[in-house]
């Protein structure tokens, strides 16, 4: 958080405003999928529909927890990551990732309208010319040992639970020596990897002290059909 108000005063210029940070015994943030019963909403409560995908429903800013059944942060995670919708900086990597690969330009994260500002000529570039090599991705993820077959779907198995790699391990790709991408994060059977897209639909691997998982991308619902070699089950 104080990285992000750090961030805004340096490109606030001579805008007059002042940023405060609330704590959250003052205001929380939900989300309410479209899934659940309506949420009843109280006077100091701000909702809007998320932009980024139609499965995750509406963000909620409110002072109380929502008058619908909540359910643990991970479920949100494993919700969004079904969807292809990345989230927090140890997903989307400070100081490093680029709008596109992040997804944000699928996601009304760009507007592509606006000049002037940070990184703007390269975002555009690669906005108009549609050449995008890397992607994050969801992936599912499977011990190696032969005991659970290659997934077709991307979908949650709680079932499965094995040790996942630590955040920046490299996949490989069977008889090939450069690297498809690398593992970020993930909750049981399902993560998020910035992947090369000529990947997706392939079974990668990740290797770090003495263990081995398997891993398969995929590509979400926003991703142009045609392409997609795999499909997406909704949580």
């Amino acid at each position: 958080m104080q990285n992000l108000k750090t961030h805004l005063q340096r490109y606030k210029l001579r805008s007059k405003f002042q940023t405060h940070e609330i704590p959250p015994s003052q205001l929380q943030l939900f989300s309410i999928w479209p899934t659940l019963p309506p949420h009843l909403p109280n006077a100091d409560s701000l909702d809007i529909a998320d932009p980024r995908s139609p499965y995750l429903g509406t963000r909620l800013l409110s002072s109380k927890p929502p008058s619908t059944k909540s359910y643990p942060l991970e479920v949100y995670h494993l919700r969004r990551t079904l969807h292809g919708v990345p989230e927090g900086p140890e997903e989307i990597i400070e100081g490093s990732a680029l709008p596109a690969e992040s997804n944000l330009d699928v996601m009304f994260g760009i507007d592509f309208t606006k000049g002037c500002y940070v990184g703007q000529e390269l975002t555009s570039r690669t906005y108009h010319t549609g050449i995008i090599r890397k992607r994050l991705l969801p992936l599912s993820v499977y011990p190696s040992g032969g005991e659970i077959q290659e997934p077709m779907t991307l979908a949650y198995d709680p079932s499965i639970s094995i040790p996942l790699p630590p955040s920046g391990t490299a996949m490989a790709a069977e008889g090939e020596k450069r690297s498809p991408g690398k593992f970020l994060r993930g909750w049981g059977n399902l993560a998020w990897g910035l992947c090369r897209l000529d990947y997706v639909g392939r079974v990668l691997k990740c290797e770090w002290e003495g263990q081995v998982v398997l891993l398969k991308p995929f590509l979400p619902e926003w991703a142009d059909r045609e392409k997609d070699t795999g499909t997406v089950e909704p949580l």
